[in-house]
């Protein structure tokens, strides 16, 4: 099985199968979300 890579600038790649969710940055609910995976550690913030 391979794991299919998506470019996401700055020499970055994600894995496609392990992203959750692609979300604006500036809504209410998005700025929650995200400051609950930084102090989880489930956050990978690429903004």
């Amino acid at each position: 099985m391979t794991t299919e890579l998506i470019h996401v600038g700055f020499g970055n790649v994600l894995a496609v199968n392990r992203v959750i969710a692609i979300a604006p940055p500036n809504s209410a609910p998005t700025k929650r979300m995200a400051q609950e995976g930084k102090s989880t550690g489930m956050l990978i913030d690429l903004t």
